[in-house]
């Protein structure tokens, strides 16, 4: 009682009772802010382990659409559904079955490694690869960041980089499979070189058929 009779003493003083009233104001401001923050930033989650992690939850992928592009230019388009491929290089369409590669009936030879860009072979570069670190999103979305020498890069993905010691970095975004992988080679060719690798449709292409091929 004598708490409560000391309460209303104060309170009766109008300078120390303003007082008050703008401490309660400032508190609920201050926790009106923190609240509205909280639920309007896309806020993530950053793990900075040192052991890989397993980026995919489905082994199983049998068909999908990429387009590969070099410093934002599309490069090479392409279906894949169980080995076969259909994909468009240089402004002409190609069809791939197998380890054959196929241009109006008849084989061919390009200057670019098909195989480089499939699903299965990204799955290789990023298990053979040390995590770095990762964010995930709100919606779900991870965006992961790997580490890989050049040596074992050329040796999963079939390339020739020089300097084979060297280190480079690559980003991974997913949602239960890979949407995307950047590769940044600029510091390796000391210009801008950066490669992404757009996946779409996955296990949702039912049959794939080129016309030109007997």
């Amino acid at each position: 009682m004598k708490y409560i009779g000391s309460i209303k003493e104060t309170l009766k003083n109008p300078k120390k009772r303003s007082l008050i009233l703008i401490g309660f104001y400032l508190i609920f401001f201050i926790f009106v802010f923190i609240l509205l923050n909280n639920q309007s930033m896309p806020s993530a989650t950053i793990n900075q382990n040192n052991q890989n992690e397993n980026t995919n939850e489905s082994d199983n992928i049998e068909s999908y659409t990429y387009t590969y592009t070099l410093n934002g230019q599309i490069i090479f388009e392409s279906i894949y559904k169980d080995n076969t491929e259909i994909f468009t290089y240089n402004g002409l369409t190609y069809y791939k079955n197998s380890d054959l590669i196929y241009l109006n009936n008849e084989i061919a030879l390009i200057d670019i490694n098909v195989d480089y860009f499939k699903y299965d072979n990204i799955k290789r570069l990023i298990d053979n690869s040390e995590f770095i670190k990762s964010t995930t999103y709100k919606d779900d979305t991870k965006e992961t960041t790997y580490s890989i020498d050049l040596g074992k890069f050329n040796s999963i993905m079939g390339t020739i980089y020089d300097d084979t010691d060297s280190e480079i970095s690559f980003v991974v975004n997913e949602n239960v499979n890979i949407n995307s992988v950047t590769i940044d080679l600029s510091s390796y060719y000391n210009y801008s070189y950066e490669m992404k690798i757009n996946y779409s449709n996955i296990n949702n292409i039912s049959d794939i058929n080129f016309q030109n091929i007997n």
